[in-house]
Order: structure tokens, then sequence, then C-alpha cells
């Protein structure tokens, strides 16, 4: 079932600048000389991104969204350097700046409320994490993201499904226990997308294993501890998976409360933090 309206539709603007990009890029074989050229064509990537962001608008229901963006500066790499460090070498599509100003400054052109987001040193991810975990926002607020980050976020999730040629639109909500699990199982297995390595052997399968009995930050240190490292590199990985909620950053001043396990919030129920 569709939300009520109003809700604001939190959406994970970096993914759709990157796929609209990327489909209006063209090669070009010149005559001579076996030149090759790659182009972009800005407009039919603009129309591109408008029909995605109109679609989201009008499978989730939502009559207000926020089109969140990443930042180029990011604060993980103040403490982190290797973060997304397997990225470096690979090209963004062609257009790319002038096509996210573009999106920032004009957005999109449909009936829905939209505004765009960008706030300092922090990823897309963050902002819709601080949003969604206002202690009272204006309208209740849901989260659309491909990216499974987020879902260490509590809240409403919409997402999309394609199978046999249909598209199934589903709602779903996390409770605190449930994303918080998420980010302790992140915590073990780490994020290779990201170059963040977690512990050795660990993948979701095996870190959702190991905290089946006691799901807490203890589980998390001691199987860091009983693989050969630290609890320091065990709070270096929370801090680089945590997405950060609406109390772990300054508006004004653009600074992050970095991950403390003390600072974690007494509605996931660990009685463990701070271990």
């Amino acid at each position: 079932m569709k939300p009520t309206k109003p809700f604001e539709l939190l959406i994970d603007a970096d993914p759709l600048l990157y796929q609209s990009l990327l489909a209006s890029e063209e090669e070009i074989e010149w005559t001579d000389n076996d030149i090759w050229t790659l182009v972009a064509d800005l407009k039919q990537a603009k129309e591109i991104f408008n029909a995605k962001v109109t679609d989201l608008i009008h499978l989730s229901g939502c009559s207000l969204y926020s089109l969140c963006f990443s930042d180029t500066k990011n604060f993980r790499k103040e403490f982190a350097p290797y973060y997304k460090g397997n990225r470096k070498g690979k090209r963004k599509p062609v257009g790319f700046k002038a096509f996210k100003e573009w999106a920032m400054e004009e957005g999109v052109s449909n009936e829905a409320v939209g505004r765009s987001l960008l706030w300092s040193n922090l990823e897309a991810d963050d902002v819709i994490g601080i949003l969604g975990t206002e202690p009272k926002p204006k309208h209740p607020r849901v989260i659309y993201s491909i990216d499974k980050d987020l879902d260490n976020i509590a809240g409403i999730h919409f997402k999309i499904e394609e199978k046999d040629d249909n598209v199934h639109v589903l709602f779903l909500t996390l409770t605190p226990e449930e994303s918080y699990k998420n980010f302790l199982t992140q915590c073990l297995s780490g994020d290779p997308v990201d170059n963040i390595s977690g512990l050795k052997g660990y993948g979701k399968v095996k870190s959702t294993k190991a905290l089946e009995k006691s799901p807490t930050w203890r589980t998390v240190v001691s199987t860091y501890i009983s693989s050969g490292m630290s609890e320091a590199d065990a709070v270096e990985t929370a801090r680089l998976v945590h997405i950060l909620h609406w109390d772990d950053y300054n508006m004004e001043t653009g600074k992050v409360r970095l991950w403390n396990a003390n600072h974690q919030k007494i509605a996931t129920k660990d009685t463990t933090l701070g271990c």
C-alpha cells in the first residue's frame, strides 16, 4: 500500500546521475586515421533523469521529494585515506560535472514539490540517514536507494523490483533493532565496493550467523579479537560503514561526530555498548 500523502521521498540521486549519463553516451568513429571519440547528449540525459525521478515519485505515491547528492569531499577519507581507493582511475561519465550542477540547480520538472541537497563532507547516503532519523520531521519520510548501506537506517524503505517484465513496488519498514543488526553485520563483513575489508572470510552469510545468538557490539569486538584483529580495527570499520544519524552532524560547521559505541541509540537495546 502506498503511503498516505504528504510523504517526502528521500532519493539517493548519485546512481541516477550515472545511469542517465551513461545511457546518453555514444561512441563515434571518424572516417580518417582510426579516430574514435566519446560524446554525451546532455539533453537526452536530462530527459532520462527527469523520467527516472518522476517514476519514483509516481510509484511511491509521495508528493514531496529530496534529491540527495554526494559532496566531492568525504569525512571518511580524513581518518581512512584508503576509503573507496579501489575506484581511483575509474572515469566518470562524460559531462558529469555540468550534469550534476544542472540536476542540483534546476532539478526535475514535475507536479511534486522537490529540493536538491548537498551537505559539506557528506555522501548522499549520510544526507538521507540524517533526514531519515530526524526526531520530529514536518512530513513523514520514505527512503529510496539502490545501495544496501541504507538498510542501516530504521524507517520506511521504498524498493522497486523488476520481474518478468513487471514492476513490483515494495514498502519495507525496518525497526531500530533490525537496522542496528544490519549495521553490526557490515562491521564484520565490511564493504568491498567501498574498499572496506572488514574481517577476512566474513561475507554476509557468515557475519549474520556470527550475530545470530547475540547481535551486539560486544560480539563484533570479540569476533575481531578472535580473528587476530583489535577493537580499534572494529571501531574504524564501524565508523566507515555507519550511516550518519540526525545528531551526528552539525549543519552550521559541517563537522561530523564519528561513531562511538557510547553514542549508539538506546532503542537498539544493546546493553554491551561502551564495553
